[in-house]
């Protein structure tokens, strides 16, 4: 399929990254966990293969193998919350490596979503502090950030 993967490129398609595949009779199968380097991730629109609506997307651009590839996360999830996805994604940072692998949790699947852990060079091990030495006013305080609305037909 030589020819395929040279009209793709030459076009400028990016496959998907499949995380599973449909069996016939229903239900999905995983394929397996996919070691992918997170790229970057764009907000886009997709039209919703079960209703036919047009949804927002985060789309997440990653590098399997030497191969970038795409993988689509709708904005809201089935709740109308932000989907858990793009929660746990949003703690790493262009470049980490990550695994995701579909996995059965009960009655629906997931996406589970592992660092790569890198060997370090052993460091030296913290000091720690028994709580009678901690003063208040090393305690950080942690207040709520006004973030700003976000844009109004995102949640639509």
């Amino acid at each position: 399929m030589e020819n395929s993967k040279k009209i793709l490129k030459q076009f400028g398609v990016i496959p998907l990254l499949r995380l599973a595949i449909k069996k016939e009779g229903g239900g999905v199968e995983s394929t397996g966990p996919h070691k992918v380097k997170l790229i970057e991730d764009k907000i886009g629109k997709k039209i919703e293969y079960q209703t036919g609506k047009e949804i927002y997307v985060v789309w997440y651009f990653v590098e399997e193998n030497g191969e970038k590839k795409k993988y689509p996360v709708p904005v809201k999830d089935k709740n109308d919350e932000v989907h858990y996805l793009i929660q746990r994604l949003s703690v790493f940072e262009p470049g980490d490596e990550v695994i995701l692998e579909c996995k059965r949790e009960g009655q629906r699947n997931i996406i589970d979503v592992m660092p790569v852990k890198e060997k370090e060079p052993k460091k030296k091990e913290k000091e720690t502090k028994s709580p009678a030495d901690i003063k208040p006013e090393d305690i950080p305080v942690v207040e709520d950030e006004d973030y700003g609305e976000p844009p109004e037909d995102l949640f639509e």
